[in-house]
């Protein structure tokens, strides 16, 4: 992406129930992830991304583990080792079979990040009201000129994807409100001046 320039996005707000059909990953078949072993991980927490049948290789889940990754990034810190690792894991998780991406400038063991977000998962997904308040705050912003998908699933060309973190409602009612009180303010300012210009 060149800035300044001008581009066509889809915009996929994520939700339990979000069509994942212009984004990505979205239509990427269970089966066909690459494989992810964790290190240290038992059989059983390394299926939840391999086992076709588990939640952790169907595409809506992988993108709900990634907004949660997004939310752990220290964006004031920059660039940095956690937030790297972050980067690195969301790569790890979003690569199917056959479409492996290069990250030889990321040679960190991912293990534990992906681990977080898979027992994030596992505990948030009990309770479908607070994985969607949560999940309602991001969107997949995909590139609008995509080609058909390869065999993958995968959509091809464009910009990179990205999940962004939209301000919660009560953070713009708070910006509109800090808004308010500065407009008031200012008008009280130059009533002010006004009247001592007129003394």
């Amino acid at each position: 992406m060149v800035v300044p320039g001008s581009y066509t996005a889809n915009v996929t707000i994520l939700s339990t129930t979000a069509n994942l059909d212009n984004t990505r990953f979205g239509e990427v078949d269970p089966s066909d992830w690459t494989t992810i072993t964790l290190t240290g991980g038992t059989p059983a927490q390394d299926a939840f991304f391999n086992n076709s049948s588990d939640p952790g290789s169907n595409p809506l889940v992988r993108y709900a583990m990634v907004a949660y990754l997004v939310s752990q990034y220290r964006v004031s810190a920059g660039a940095n080792a956690a937030n790297d690792e972050l980067q690195e894991a969301i790569w790890t998780l979003m690569d199917p079979a056959g479409e492996t991406i290069n990250i030889a400038g990321y040679p960190s063991d991912v293990s534990s990040d992906l681990l977080a977000a898979e027992n994030w998962y596992l505990g948030i997904s009990q309770n479908t009201s607070n994985l969607n308040a949560f999940l309602m705050d991001f969107e997949v912003v995909s590139d609008a000129s995509m080609t058909t998908r390869n065999s993958q699933g995968v959509g091809v060309g464009g910009f990179q994807e990205q999940i962004v973190e939209t301000p919660e409602p009560r953070a713009i009612w708070m910006l509109i409100g800090l808004f308010g009180l500065a407009t008031v303010l200012l008008r009280r300012s130059r009533a002010k001046s006004s009247s001592l210009e007129q003394a």
